[in-house]
């Protein structure tokens, strides 16, 4: 997500970030509009798999090329204005009505999407460009093909629909391990489409009606440049995915609408006037909440936000 002549941009890599966590698409909103700054992540792991990525993408793309017959047309150039983006789009359809055997790197642009697929590959299949067609497949160092490349390749798989006037029947991802995986596209076309509308009534709507998100804790956070930016937030809110045994579901129980709430409100959801009127499951799952409460205020060194006998701030009878 960017801007791109006073207009945002958006990638397929934006879907699979909306589906991994909602407030980063926010974060990235605010900072595509100048107002946040992206931080800067440096991770050794990252770039080493970064690195091995586009190794095992070269390698895939010799052994696509290496096969008989294969004139491959490599789409390159700058990507920062309007101008370049749309050069390059233009580009990857001349090479698309040349019927090029293999397209490496073709770039789309329609004024708000652009994307970039590893591969477009000819299948002998009619279309609007004569008779061939594209299928695309993109080069994934993973073992296993993953919901965020399906919903690329269904990006990508749209904008070559419109320039051939035919949807292709598959994609296909091959993977670190030297497979290659084929999907039909109507399996998973409509899930594409509900996850780009949701996301385009999110990043473009006006900023007076920007939707308000809270950085829940998600597995993305392990790689998201906006994780220590979260994380902080989150401490400094006393947020109940602090407490042990303070799980998702739980919390939003808990919570309700509430999505930043900290210790006194955790203290309301959970006290005993209230907590057995929502369906939190068992005694035992409160008990060990009531305990990693406990438990995290005195590694902290602060006490319990209430009197030792009441609610959170106290432990709770051992098991019987």
């Amino acid at each position: 997500m960017r801007l791109v002549d006073d207009t945002l941009v958006l990638s397929p890599s934006d879907l699979t970030g909306a589906v991994a966590c909602a407030h980063l698409t926010r974060l990235e909103r605010l900072a595509a509009r100048g107002e946040l700054s992206r931080p800067e992540r440096s991770d050794p792991v990252v770039d080493v798999l970064s690195r091995r990525g586009a190794e095992h993408e070269q390698r895939q793309l010799l052994g696509l090329a290496a096969e008989a017959g294969k004139r491959v047309v490599t789409i390159s150039g700058a990507k920062k204005t309007r101008a370049d983006l749309t050069a390059l789009a233009a580009a990857t359809e001349r090479a698309m009505r040349d019927a090029a055997d293999l397209i490496y790197q073709a770039a789309f642009f329609d004024g708000c999407w652009q994307g970039q697929a590893d591969f477009l590959e000819r299948v002998d299949r009619a279309s609007d460009l004569g008779g061939w067609s594209y299928e695309v497949s993109d080069a994934k160092l993973a073992r296993s093909v993953r919901a965020t490349a399906v919903l690329q390749l269904s990006a990508y798989t749209e904008y070559v629909t419109r320039i051939q006037q035919r949807e292709p029947e598959n994609f296909a991802v091959l993977t670190g391990d030297g497979l290659r995986h084929t999907f039909r596209v109507r399996d998973y076309s409509a899930y594409y489409r509900g996850v780009k509308r949701r996301l385009e009534q999110v990043a473009l709507a006006p900023p007076s009606e920007a939707l308000e998100t809270y950085p829940e804790p998600v597995e993305h956070c392990s790689i998201c440049r906006w994780a220590e930016r979260c994380e902080s937030q989150r401490r400094e809110d006393d947020h109940l995915s602090l407490v042990a045994h303070g799980y998702a579901p739980l919390r939003r129980l808990c919570l309700g609408s509430d999505r930043s709430c900290g210790e006194h409100a955790a203290s309301i959801a959970l006290r005993p006037s209230t907590c057995w009127a929502r369906p939190l499951g068992s005694r035992p799952t409160i008990g060990k909440i009531k305990l990693g409460f406990f438990w995290s205020r005195r590694r902290e060194c602060r006490e319990p936000p209430l009197r030792p006998d009441q609610h959170l701030g106290a432990p709770p009878l051992p098991p019987r």
